[in-house]
Formats: structure tokens, sequence, C-alpha cells
């Protein structure tokens, strides 16, 4: 319950280094996939993390991967 306090939900995932090929922003991509990432583009792992997201009513999904520059020094 709450106290009358709005409540933001959200869920965090963090994956080890990935392998090669794995989906990761990067300095070369990350002004497209502020765009936007195609739903068709994303392992099935992160689909399934927004799947669940949006069944349990969270509104924000934390992937390393996407939310952090993985080429960035």
């Amino acid at each position: 319950t709450t106290t009358g306090k709005d409540v933001t939900r959200a869920s965090v995932i963090a994956w080890g280094r990935g392998g090669k090929g794995m989906l990761k922003t990067t300095r070369g991509n990350l002004a497209t996939f502020k765009l936007g990432i195609p739903w068709g583009t994303l392992p099935i792992n992160f689909k399934h993390a927004v799947e669940i997201c949006r069944r349990l009513g969270i509104g924000f999904l934390w992937i390393d991967a996407l939310c952090i520059v993985q080429d960035d020094d």
C-alpha cells in the first residue's frame, strides 16, 4: 500500500559482458537508439524482460547493455 504518494516502479537487468554480436548501445548507434530500438532487434531475453515488466505494471526497465554506452571510455 502507499500513503498517498506516487510510486514509481522500475526493474533492472544487469547482464555479464555478453557475447560477440550481443545487442548493446555504442557510440556508433547511440543517436539511432535514442529514437527507438526496433522490437525485432531485441534478443529474446530482453523481450521477455519487457513483457514481464508490462504484465507487472512496471513502467521502467534498465538493461545495462542498452542503457550504458558500452564502448565509452
